[in-house]
C-alpha cells in the first residue's frame, strides 16, 4: 500500500525513536538539551534555533531524531562542550553493521550459532561496551584500560551483570525453581519428585543463572547432592541420567561454520577447452540458475552437481605441480561467521569465509591446509597446467575463404592460415593494451613513433594494400576480415580484454613477443628499470598469472579503486573500474626486453639479480640445512638466519644436492609470500566454493591456492565426604529428615560419579568430546583409603588419555581447607565463616563480582630498572583496578535495586540469593615472566634470585588485598587471571607503544605475540615437568583468589594408569592447587573420527578437512575460534611423554 502521509504539511515531519511522526518543534531539542546534558537553558535555545536554521536550509521532506541528535551534537563540538556532547551521544551501530550482523553474524565466540537471539546479543555487546567506555567508566580509568594499564573483564556486562557465581544445587532440589527468579514470567516448578526432573533443575537452573552473569557457573558436590534421587535404580538408569545432564548443557550452543570464497574472487574455468577467468560468484550463480530444478539444499547450502564437463586449475600438493581437474559440483550459502580479506604484500589477496582453508608451507616444506586466521605466508602458484602447442612458425586458422567475386576487395584480404611470428604476437599485445575496434577495423592509440612505424610494418606484411592512417593520436586500418579474426580472440572493451588461447598455448617466445607488445601500450618502465603494466580487465589479470608464471616471471600486483580522482590533460574525472598495477620482478625483466616495440622503454630496461618481490623461504630455512650434504656457504642470505633465502640460494643448493632439485622445484612453484594483514570485512550475499576432483584444491586467478555452550563446571566427589556425610539429605520432593543424611548414599554417589565419567569418556554420538559443564575431582587424602579409589581414577584417567577433559582440584595441598569454591575456569577460594554456616543450612554460594588485570610487563618498562618505582606503579595500578571493582559493586546494587537482575533478588532465607558483600573483588595479573626479562634480565624459571623477586611481586599483591579487606570488610584477593584475550591485547598494545624495549612471546612480525599467562612459566621454556610444577606450585597459595596450571601432553594415546601415578606425584609433591592435562585432538569432518595430536592429515582417511582442539585457558575449544597469540602459544607450548 502507498504511504500517501504528506511530510510538507505543517513544515517537516520527524520520524522520532518513540516510532512516532511528529511535527518538527526546536522547543523539544531545548528540552532533551537541558535534560540530558545541564546546559543552560539559553545556550540550549541558541543552539536548537541553529539546528532549525540548518534543517530549513537542507530541504527535506522529513527528518529522523538520530540525525538531528546528530546535528546538535556537531553544534556542541562547535562550542566547546565536549562533556555535553558525550552525554549527549547517541549510541549504536550504523544501520549497515546490523543488516551484516542480522544477515550472516559477526561472531566473537566460536560457541555461538547465528539465530536471532544471537544477533541481539552481538548488536547489545557493542552498545553496552560503548556504553561503559563512555558513560559507565570515569574517563581515566576507560583510558586505563584502552592504553593497556589495566584489562576489564567482560566489559560488554559491565554495566548489567557480575561475573560467575557457584550454586548450591540443595536448594533448588528442596524449594523448587523460578528461572526468571520471581515466579511472575515464567513457569514454577516444585521440588522435584523424579531424577529426571531434579535433572532438569539442575541443567535449567545453571542456564537461568547464566542470563544474569557475565562468566561461568558452578556446581559443587554435584554427585553427593543428587545421590539420593539415584537409589533404588540401576547402573544403566543412572548412566542415562548422567547422560541427560550432559547433553543438555552441552547442546546449549552450538556452532557452525562454511568454507568459501567471497564471490568477486576470480577463477579459472576450462569450458569445451577455452580457458576463462570468472567471478566465482557469477559462475555459480549462473549454473545454480540454469539447472535451478537439480540444485539441492541441505540446511543452508545449496549444492549442484555438475554434469556437463568443467575443469579448473588445481595444485597436486606433493609434486607441487599444477593440473586441470574437474569440478564436479558447485555450491553457495550465506556466511556463517566471519569474513576475512587476506593480503600478501605483494598486493596478492582473496576474500574467504573464517573457516575456509588456504595453504602454508610447515617447517618441512610440505603444503599443508591452515584457517585465514591462522596463515603464516600466503602460497602464490606460479605454473600452468597448459602444455607448449603452437611455436613461431606455426599456422592458426582466421576462418576467411577467399572468394573469386569481383566485388572481393583486395583490401580485405588476408590468409586463410595466419603464420604466427613474433610481429603478429607483438602486435596482439599492442592490441591488448592500446587498441579497440571501428567499422570494419582496428585502431591503436599511442603517440610513440616506434609503435606507429611497427603496426605500418606490421599491416604492410599481412596485406600491402591495406591503408594505414594516423589522425587523433591514433594509427588505424581498415580489414574486414581481420577485424573478425581479432574479434573472435580478443574482447573489445578494456574491462574485458583478455590474452588469446593460442598465446597462452604458445612456447616462450610467443609468450615474450605478446608481453613485450603490451609493455609497449599499456606497460610503463621508470628510470630505474621498473616494469608495469596497467590493466583494468580481471580476466586480463588472470591470464596474465598464467602467462607470467609459465614464464617464471614473478610479480606484485596494486589496485587503483574505482571512484578515485584522475587528473587528464589537465581535466579531472572519476575512475570507472579498478586499475590492476602489475610489477614484474626485477631479475626477469631482462629476458622480456628484446620484444618491446617502444624503443624508450625498451631502453630504460635493465637487467638486475634483486627481486623485489617479498616472498618468505624463512621457514624451510632449517630443514633445507639438514638435508643439504654440500651448502652454499659463500651465500649471505644462507649464512643470515634473519635474511630471506633468495631464489639463487635454492638454485645453488639444488645444483650442489641434485637429490633436493625436485623439492626445491616445488618450492619455487608455489611461492610463500609474505602477509601484509588479515582483515576481517564486511559483506553481503552468498559466498562461494568449488568441489574438486582428487586434489580437492584450486588457484584464484591471482595464483592464490585454496581449498576448497553455557560455560559450566560441576564437581565431581569420590563418594560422599566426611564433611557432608552427617548433613541432612535433600530427598525427593524437597523432603528434608534429620534421620536421613548423605552419608547413607555412599553407593549412589560413586556410582553416579563412575556414570558421568564414563559419559565423558564415550563422547558424543560422533566421538567428540564433551567441553562442558567441565568436570572438577577432587582428591582428597580419606579418598585414597576408600574401595574402589585407584580403580575409579585410572577410568577417569582414561578421560584424560582420551580427551583431557578432567580437572583436579588438590585438597591435599596443605593451604586448602576439606571444601573450597571451584568454578569457572580457575576460580579457588576457601570459604569463611559466614560460608560454612550456609554450608551446614542447605544454601552455600559465592563467587567473583568482577575481574580486572593488571599488565605486570608495562610496569617494567615504565619503571626502567628501579625496584622502588616498579612497585610504586604496582600499587597504583592496582588502585585502579581497585576503582573499577568498587563502581561496579555500586552498579549490582543499583540494577538489584532496579529489578533488573531477578534471579539474584529471589529471596533465600530472608536475604538475596546473590549477596553483592559475600562475593570476592578478584584482581588478575598477566606476564610476570616478561615484566622480570625487562626488569632484571632473567626469566622465571633462569635464575632463583628472580623466582624470588617474582615471588615479592605476587606477594606484595596480595598483602595488598589482605589490607583492603580489613579496611573494607570484603573480601579482595588475587587471581591468575584466565588470559585469553587480554594476553595477546596487552602485548599488542605494548609492542605498539614500547616497541624494541618490549619482552613477548610468539611471532612478531605477523603479530601473533603474546604475554604468558600470570605467573606461569613460558610455555616454550626447556624446563623439567616438576621444575616447572615447582616454581609454579610456589605461586599458588599466594592466589587466594584462584590458581592453574597446565601440563601439555605430548603423547596421542598415554597410558592412564601411568598418568593417574603422575596425578599423585602432583598432588602429594607439589604446592599445585589446580591442575589439569591438557591433550591436543583433531577432528576430521570428512570421517567424523577424532585423533590425538594437531595432525594435518587425518590419520583415518588421510583428509585435511579438520578442526584442532585444546585447552585455550582454562577450558577446552575449538583452535580455529583463538586469537592469533593463543594459537601461536599453542604451536609454542612443551609438551611432555611419559
Amino acid at each position: 500500500m502507498t504511504d500517501t502521509h504528506d511530510h510538507n504539511k505543517d513544515y517537516l515531519t520527524v520520524r522520532t525513536s518513540r516510532i512516532t511522526i511528529e511535527g518538527f518543534d526546536r522547543r523539544k531539542i531545548v528540552d532533551s538539551l537541558v535534560k540530558e546534558t545541564g546546559v543552560d537553558r539559553r545556550i540550549a535555545e541558541e543552539i536548537a534555533l541553529e539546528i532549525e536554521e540548518t534543517i530549513k536550509k537542507l530541504k527535506l521532506k522529513f527528518i529522523s531524531a538520530p540525525l538531528i541528535r546528530e546535528i546538535v551534537n556537531v553544534k556542541l563540538l562547535e562550542r566547546g562542550l565536549e562533556k555535553s556532547r558525550a552525554n549527549y551521544t547517541r549510541l549504536g551501530l550504523p544501520v549497515y553493521d546490523v543488516t551484516q550482523i542480522i544477515e550472516k553474524g559477526v561472531r566473537e565466540n566460536a560457541n555461538l550459532q547465528h539465530n536471532p537471539e544471537t544477533i541481539h546479543k552481538l548488536v547489545a555487546d557493542w552498545v553496552m561496551k560503548e556504553y561503559a567506555l563512555l558513560k559507565v567508566l570515569p574517563l581515566h580509568i576507560a583510558d586505563a584500560h584502552m592504553r593497556g594499564d589495566i584489562h576489564i573483564h567482560d566489559l560488554e556486562y559491565f554495566a548489567t551483570r557480575p561475573y560467575c557465581f557457584q550454586h548450591d544445587l540443595r536448594w533448588f532440589l528442596k524449594n523448587g525453581l523460578k528461572v526468571d527468579g520471581t515466579g511472575e514470567n515464567t513457569a514454577v516448578a516444585g521440588p522435584a519428585k523424579h531424577p529426571e526432573v531434579a535433572i532438569l533443575h539442575a541443567a535449567k537452573a545453571l542456564a537461568a543463572a547464566q542470563t544474569n552473569f557475565a562468566g561461568g557457573q558452578g556446581l559443587d558436590f554435584f554427585n553427593v547432592w543428587l545421590a539420593p534421587y539415584m537409589e533404588g535404580l540401576s547402573y544403566e538408569k543412572i548412566k542415562q541420567l548422567a547422560q541427560m545432564f550432559i547433553y543438555e548443557m552441552s547442546q546449549m550452543y552450538v556452532a557452525r561454520g562454511g568454507q568459501s570464497l567471497g564471490k568477486d574472487e576470480l577463477i579459472y574455468i576450462i569450458e569445451d577447452g577455452e580457458c576463462k577467468v570468472i567471478e566465482i560468484g557469477r559462475f555459480v550463480d549462473e549454473l545454480m540458475e540454469k539447472h535451478s530444478d537439480s540444485v539441492i539444499s541441505k540446511g543452508d547450502t545449496e549444492i549442484l552437481y555438475l554434469n556437463k564437463d568443467f575443469y579448473t586449475i588445481s595444485v597436486n600438493t606433493k609434486t607441487g605441480k599444477t593440473e586441470l581437474k574437474r569440478v564436479y559440483a558447485v555450491s553457495r550459502h550465506k556466511p556463517r561467521g566471519k569474513v576475512y580479506r587476506v593480503i600478501g604484500r605483494d598486493g596478492s589477496s582473496v576474500i574467504v569465509t573464517k573457516d575456509h582453508s588456504l595453504f602454508n608451507y610447515n617447517e618441512r616444506g610440505e603444503l599443508i591446509q591452515v584457517k585465514p586466521k591462522d596463515i603464516k605466508h600466503v602460497i602464490r602458484t606460479f605454473d600452468t597446467p597448459f602444455s607448449e602447442v603452437y611455436k613461431i612458425g606455426d599456422y592458426i586458422e582466421t576462418c576467411y575463404r577467399r572468394s573469386e567475386s569481383p566485388n572481393n576487395s583486395r583490401q580485405n584480404y588476408i590468409p586463410e592460415k595466419l603464420r604466427i611470428t613474433v610481429e603478429l604476437c607483438q602486435f596482439l599485445g599492442l592490441f591488448v593494451a592500446e587498441g579497440s575496434y571501428c567499422t570494419n577495423g582496428i585502431r591503436i592509440s599511442t603517440k610513440d613513433e616506434d609503435v606507429i612505424k611497427f603496426v605500418e610494418e606490421f599491416v604492410a606484411k599481412l596485406n600491402p594494400n591495406i591503408s594505414v592512417h594516423y589522425r587523433d593520436n591514433s594509427v588505424c586500418f581498415v580489414n574486414k576480415v581481420f577485424y573478425e579474426f581479432m574479434k573472435k580472440i580478443v574482447e573489445s572493451k578494456a574491462e574485458n580484454k583478455n590474452v588469446p588461447d593460442f598465446i597462452l598455448k604458445g612456447d616462450k617466445i610467443v609468450k615474450l613477443a605478446f608481453l613485450g607488445g603490451l609493455i609497449s601500450g599499456d606497460g610503463y618502465v621508470s628510470k630505474d628499470g621498473r616494469v608495469q603494466i596497467y590493466t583494468t580487465s580481471k580476466r586480463l589479470l588472470g591470464q596474465l598469472h598464467l602467462l607470467l608464471s609459465s614464464l617464471g616471471i614473478l610479480y606484485t600486483v596494486k589496485v587503483k579503486s574505482r571512484g578515485e580522482t584522475l587528473e587528464i590533460n589537465g581535466v579531472k574525472t572519476e575512475r570507472k573500474h579498478d586499475c590492476y598495477v602489475i610489477e614484474l620482478a626485477k631479475d626477469s625483466v631482462a629476458k622480456v626486453r628484446g620484444f618491446i616495440v617502444s624503443k624508450t622503454k625498451r631502453e630504460r630496461v635493465k637487467e638486475t639479480k634483486r627481486n623485489q618481490i617479498p616472498f618468505d623461504y624463512s621457514f624451510i630455512k632449517d630443514h633445507l640445512r639438514k638435508l643439504s650434504s654440500r651448502k652454499p656457504y659463500g651465500d649471505y642470505s644462507w649464512k643470515s638466519s634473519s635474511r630471506r633465502l633468495k631464489f639463487r640460494t635454492l638454485d645453488g643448493i639444488a645444483s650442489l644436492n641434485p637429490q633436493l632439485s625436485r623439492f626445491i622445484e616445488r618450492l619455487k612453484r608455489n611461492v610463500p609470500i609474505e602477509i601484509k594483514s588479515i582483515e576481517e570485512i564486511d559483506y553481503e550475499g552468498y559466498v562461494y566454493d568449488l568441489s574438486v576432483e582428487g586434489n580437492e584444491n584450486f588457484i584464484t586467478a591471482q595464483g592464490i591456492l585454496c581449498h576448497n555452550t553455557v560455560f559450566s563446571d560441576i564437581d565431581i566427589e569420590y563418594g560422599v565426604p566426611k564433611i557432608c556425610q552427617d548433613l541432612p539429605a535433600v530427598l525427593p520432593g524437597g523432603v528434608v529428615k534429620d534421620s536421613i543424611t548423605y552419608g547413607d548414599f555412599e553407593e549412589e554417589a560413586i556410582a553416579f560419579a563412575k556414570a558421568l565419567t564414563e559419559v565423558y569418556l564415550e563422547g558424543d554420538y560422533v566421538g567428540k568430546p564433551f567441553f562442558f559443564p567441565k568436570p572438577n575431582y577432587k582428591l582428597r587424602k580419606e579418598c585414597f583409603k576408600k574401595d574402589g579409589f585407584d580403580e575409579f581414577m585410572v577410568l577417569v584417567h582414561k578421560v584424560v588419555a582420551r580427551y583431557g577433559t578432567p580437572y583436579f582440584l588438590n585438597l591435599l595441598a596443605g593451604y586448602l581447607p576439606d571444601n573450597v569454591f571451584a568454578q569457572c575456569c580457575r576460580l579457588v577460594l576457601a570459604p569463611d565463616s559466614q560460608d560454612w554456616e550456609d554450608f551446614y543450612n542447605g544454601c552455600m554460594r559465592t563467587g567473583s563480582l568482577q575481574v580486572v588485570t593488571v599488565n605486570l610487563p608495562r610496569i617494567a618498562y615504565e619503571a626502567k630498572g628501579d625496584d622502588e618505582k616498579l612497585f610504586e606503579i604496582l600499587e597504583k595500578r592496582m588502585g585502579l583496578a581497585r576503582e573499577v571493582i568498587e563502581l561496579k559493586r555500586e552498579i549490582i546494587i543499583k540494577r538489584m535495586k532496579q529489578g533488573a537482575l531477578p534471579f539474584l533478588t529471589q529471596d533465600v532465607n530472608g536475604e538475596t540469593y546473590y549477596r553483592v558483600d559475600k562475593v570476592v573483588r578478584s584482581i588478575g595479573f598477566v606476564g610476570l615472566n616478561e615484566m622480570l626479562k625487562a626488569h632484571v634480565g632473567e626469566e622465571l624459571h633462569e635464575s632463583k634470585e628472580t623466582w624470588r623477586f617474582g615471588l615479592e611481586v605476587v606477594k606484595r599483591m596480595m598483602d595488598l588485598t589482605l589490607e583492603w579487606s580489613r579496611e573494607t570488610g570484603q573480601r579482595w584477593v588475587i587471581t591468575q587471571t584466565p588470559a585469553e584475550s587480554c594476553a595477546h591485547r596487552l602485548a599488542l598494545l605494548d609492542l605498539k607503544e614500547f616497541n624494541g624495549r618490549v619482552v613477548v612471546q610468539g611471532n612478531v612480525r605477523n603479530g601473533s605475540i603474546y604475554y604468558t599467562n600470570s605467573s606461569h612459566v613460558r610455555v616454550s621454556a626447556d624446563v623439567p615437568l616438576f621444575e616447572r610444577l615447582r616454581i609454579e606450585g610456589s605461586f599458588h597459595p599466594l592466589c587466594n583468589g584462584g590458581m592453574m596450571a597446565h601440563v601439555w601432553i605430548g603423547e596421542s594415546s598415554p597410558n592412564p594408569e601411568l598418568l593417574w601415578e603422575l596425578t599423585k606425584k602432583i598432588a602429594m609433591k607439589t604446592l599445585i592447587g589446580y591442575w589439569a592435562y591438557t591433550k591436543d585432538m583433531t577432528f576430521c569432518r570428512s570421517c567424523g573420527r577424532l585423533s590425538g595430536g594437531i595432525n594435518r592429515n587425518c590419520p583415518f582417511c588421510n583428509s585435511n578437512d579438520l578442526e584442532w582442539y585444546s585447552r585455550v585457558t582454562g577450558y577446552y575449544q575449538r583452535v580455529s575460534g583463538w586469537n592469533d597469540g593463543k594459537k601461536q602459544e599453542l604451536f609454542d607450548r612443551k609438551r611432555v611423554r611419559l
